[in-house]
C-alpha cells in the first residue's frame, strides 16, 4: 500500500497555517521561522527600512522548503496539535509549542499508536 504523508508548518508568531520558512540575521545570528504570508510579509515590511539603509553583508545560502514535506505518517492521520499533546505527555521536553515537529517524535507516536 502506498502511503503520501505531509507535513503541515504552523506560523511560529500565531499558530496558524505557515506557507514558508524565513530566515534572516541580526547581531551575528542566523534565525529561522515558519510564518503565514500575511506575518512574512509583515516582518519584510518592518524591515524594510532598516534594510533600504544597510550595507549589504553578503548573501546567506538558501534552503528549499515547501509547504509539505514527506515524512512518516500517523496510522491515525493524526494533527500536530495531538501529536504535541501525546509527546508532552511522555516527556515534557520531547517537543517544543511551535515549530516543525521533530520526525523521532512523528515515528515514537507512530509505534505507540
Amino acid at each position: 500500500m502506498a502511503t503520501i504523508a505531509k507535513v503541515l508548518l504552523i506560523d511560529d508568531l500565531d499558530g496558524s497555517e505557515a506557507d514558508e520558512t524565513v530566515s534572516f540575521a541580526l547581531d551575528g545570528n542566523m534565525y529561522e521561522m515558519e510564518l503565514s504570508k500575511a506575518n512574512a510579509t509583515k516582518l519584510r515590511e518592518a524591515l524594510w527600512p532598516f534594510k533600504q539603509k544597510a550595507r549589504a553583508g553578503g548573501q546567506v545560502p538558501r534552503r528549499k522548503t515547501s509547504k509539505h514535506h514527506a515524512t512518516s505518517q500517523t496510522p491515525s492521520g493524526a494533527t500536530a496539535a495531538e501529536i504535541r499533546a501525546w509527546a508532552k505527555g511522555v516527556d515534557p521536553n520531547m517537543v517544543t509549542d511551535r515549530g516543525q515537529i521533530p520526525l523521532r517524535v512523528i515515528e515514537a507516536y507512530n509505534a505507540a499508536h
